[in-house]
């Protein structure tokens, strides 16, 4: 049966590129690793029905995630399935990313991967920037076996990500290649991909890969210690600010591995906190409860209580009281 007009219409605007500004502008601090300064946005889905909504969704589970906050990700899957109802390829696609992503976290690999092939199905030439499934869907696949169908997956999103033209998504694309490869030169593949992540600025991805290339550096026979533990300190240092709690682990795991000494937290606390955390800080420090500091910093409570866990854990603390006297209030 031939589509009707409205029917091609509708496949020409199905587009998986957000294109409301908070949305953008979220996304872009998202993939330049500046993950307290996302939460500062305020993001709130609209209509439940649209390629935006899907991506707002879906980089608040990435912030949470990012964070380690599995419970508020979680928080967020009615909102995916009804994402996933929309009737609208791009929205459906986003949405089973975003469920792939979390049944990830959760270590449910199976079930990651239903999702994942409904996002491969749903938008086969995505956008490389906007709707990367295949930084998941390729080690996910590696996961249960099928490493022959991985490589194909990350040898087409390198090609993708080139013809697009973005760091970050050559970047990402290049880290897939490396985590599934049969044959390739794991470490020269991660070293260009931390070129392209460096000059697109994406910290934490820089920092990420810079795990990756630390974890094959320390390898039985490798004689390049000395930069797996440069590369450790520096992910450490990013993670450390932008409280990425899963990344910042997996850096003190690496550490142990090597029988190198993490850095130790000091400075004052104005270098150790971002600026929103040091302000949402002050004020909790003075009495003032989440949510008056959320009305007085024009924030959501989400956004505070996420601020001051990353203040307690940079700072080693767990009370107000013990807030109150680092700060010197």
């Amino acid at each position: 049966m031939l589509a009707s007009s409205g029917d091609v219409l509708d496949r020409a605007l199905d587009t998986t590129v957000p294109s409301r500004p908070d949305v953008v502008a979220v996304g872009a601090l998202t993939r330049s690793g500046s993950i307290a300064a996302a939460a500062d946005v305020r993001l709130v889905p609209e209509t439940f029905d649209d390629v935006d909504d899907a991506h707002a969704v879906s980089l608040l589970l990435d912030l949470d995630l990012a964070r380690g906050s599995l419970g508020d990700a979680r928080r967020l899957l009615p909102a995916l399935t009804t994402l996933e109802r929309s009737g609208r390829a791009a929205t459906e696609a986003v949405a089973q990313h975003a469920r792939g992503r979390l049944a990830l976290a959760e270590g449910r690999v199976e079930a990651a991967l239903v999702h994942l092939e409904s996002a491969a199905l749903l938008t086969p030439d995505a956008d490389p920037v906007w709707l990367g499934w295949q930084t998941d869907y390729a080690p996910a696949l590696v996961r249960v076996g099928r490493t022959a169908e991985a490589e194909r997956v990350g040898v087409a999103y390198e090609r993708s990500a080139r013809a697009h033209g973005s760091d970050h998504a050559v970047a990402s694309a290049l880290r897939v290649r490396a985590m599934v490869t049969l044959i390739g030169d794991r470490i020269a593949m991660l070293d260009e991909a931390l070129e392209h992540a460096e000059r697109a600025g994406s910290r934490g991805l820089a920092a990420t890969i810079g795990c990756d290339l630390a974890s094959l550096l320390l390898l039985p026979g490798d004689a390049e210690r000395d930069r797996a533990v440069a590369l450790l300190h520096a992910a450490e240092q990013y993670a450390t600010v932008e409280g990425a709690s899963p990344l910042l682990g997996r850096v003190h795991r690496l550490f142990d591995r090597c029988g190198a000494e993490p850095g130790l937290p000091g400075g004052s606390p104005s270098s150790v906190l971002t600026d929103a955390e040091h302000r949402a800080a002050l004020l909790a420090a003075r009495g003032l409860t989440n949510r008056q500091v959320a009305t007085q910093l024009d924030l959501t409570v989400r956004a505070v209580e996420w601020q001051l866990t990353c203040a307690y854990r940079k700072l080693g603390i767990r009370t107000r009281r013990q807030l109150a006297g680092r700060l010197g209030v």
